[in-house]
């Protein structure tokens, strides 16, 4: 009889689901090569470069530092930061990469029923490590990024035109009511993004109650008019030529449309934070009466 009752509970238990089951999720650690890598890093001796990290800030939003190492030693504070970064050079994100291993391992072994994963990739060049990847429960999250660059010799090239002649020749049409759009083309360490704006100007005062297609790069800058341009111009040449280390390639060069001789191309990189470039592309619109 208690073996008939058991059979039927059983038997109802897997009709509706609603046994419990004993199915582990799955751990997946990929960390490559590590022994390889990390020995082609330390081959190489680089004891000088710099970095720039990006990291997975969780509730606060990403976070992302730049580093300066020589003699194998930060130079850069990561206090700086809010204490999101306690690794500062490769081989402490070599280091890295083993406890976060060891803290998913740990986090699987203590609730098996979560699927969890760790992917690291590599630098084909310097063998450091690039990207490291967290998928939960097929849920990814890319906790650090990682881009080195050797120090180098740079350049510093400033060629605004001639910036007094094209600005007295755009006030000289006084030009009050007009309409144009700006495109950005802007690198951050993960590759080119574009965006671009369209601002009115009535009376030589901007009337947008906002952005029609925000890029979030010129807004800040608070650019609305042509002159405020011109403005910008200047203020670039200073900052770049104050800016400029020695290390990379600076650069300002500004093309001036032939016509209603506004700046129509703005290129500009400063060499304290490497990789970065501004392209800004201007196009007058509209004028009042055309």
């Amino acid at each position: 009889m208690k073996f008939t009752k058991c059979f039927i509970v059983l038997c109802l238990c897997l009709l509706l689901g609603s046994c419990p089951e004993d199915k582990n999720g799955d751990l997946d650690i990929d960390i490559g090569d590590y022994e390889g890598q990390l020995a082609a890093w330390n081959s190489q001796n680089m004891l000088d470069y710099q970095i720039y990290v990006w990291r997975s800030g969780g509730g606060g939003g990403p976070v992302d530092a730049h580093f300066i190492v020589r003699n194998g030693v930060s130079e850069t504070d990561p206090s700086g930061w809010g204490g999101k970064f306690s690794s500062t050079t490769i081989p402490e994100y070599f280091s890295l990469v083993k406890k976060i291993e060891k803290n998913l391992t740990d986090e699987y072994n203590d609730e098996r029923k979560k699927s969890l994963s760790l992917k690291v990739s590599y630098n084909t060049e310097y063998h450091y490590p690039t990207d490291i990847t967290r998928i939960e429960n097929n849920f990814t999250k890319r906790l650090y990024g990682i881009d080195l660059m050797p120090f180098e010799e740079g350049e510093i090239e400033i060629d605004i035109g001639d910036y007094e002649g094209q600005l007295a020749a755009w006030n000289s049409q006084n030009v009050l009511d007009y309409q144009f759009m700006v495109e950005c083309y802007y690198g951050d360490y993960g590759g080119n993004r574009r965006g671009e704006e369209i601002y009115t100007v009535r009376n030589g005062v901007n009337v947008n109650d906002g952005p029609f297609i925000s890029s979030g790069f010129i807004s800040r800058k608070n650019i609305k008019t042509i002159p405020e341009i011109f403005s910008f111009i200047k203020a670039e040449e200073e900052r770049i030529g104050n800016a400029y280390n020695g290390i990379y390639r600076s650069y300002l060069t500004v093309q001036y449309d032939p016509g209603y001789h506004y700046p129509k191309q703005i290129n500009s990189r400063v060499g304290h934070l490497f990789g970065e470039y501004e392209q800004w592309e201007i196009t007058l619109l509209r004028r009042r009466g055309e």
